[in-house]
């Protein structure tokens, strides 16, 4: 037990009151917050069709396919890889990515969210930095 002086008595004392409840308090703050971040799963990939097919090796490349991965997402015109993930509350997506574009030198830094489908349950909707939907996609099977 420390020896506690007469000039430290205040100092001790407010951690003796108190004790763990700040520490307490600010986990069960964070703790929705962590479950929230866990809000899309892009374990396996998503894509439409023309995505899906061209994703395995099996598809040319269209105007019209767009793959998701943990890591990428890959349209016609652009393949992106995720520089940062971050979770909305609500359970979007939003993610930063460098992309290299078709026809441009150099890669771009482009904004994007990846929502749960209104729609259809099983389904994204991939957005861009101004909330114009690019399309829905779903699992690739």
């Amino acid at each position: 037990m420390p020896v506690i002086r007469a000039g430290r008595r205040n100092r001790i004392e407010p951690m003796k009151r108190y004790g763990r409840l700040p520490a307490f308090a600010l986990a069960c703050l964070l703790a929705p917050s962590v479950a929230l971040a866990q809000g899309i799963d892009l374990s396996k990939p998503y894509g439409n069709e023309a995505g899906c097919k061209n994703g395995k090796g099996q598809g040319p490349v269209t105007d019209e396919m767009i793959f998701l991965t943990d890591t990428t997402l890959v349209t016609a015109t652009s393949a992106c890889t995720f520089v940062q993930r971050v979770s909305a509350p609500d359970g979007t997506m939003v993610a930063t990515s460098l992309c290299t574009l078709e026809g441009e030198q150099g890669r771009a830094i482009v904004f994007f969210s990846v929502a749960p489908s209104k729609t259809n349950p099983q389904a994204l909707v991939i957005s861009d930095e101004y909330g114009a939907p690019f399309d829905e996609i779903t699992a690739c099977p």
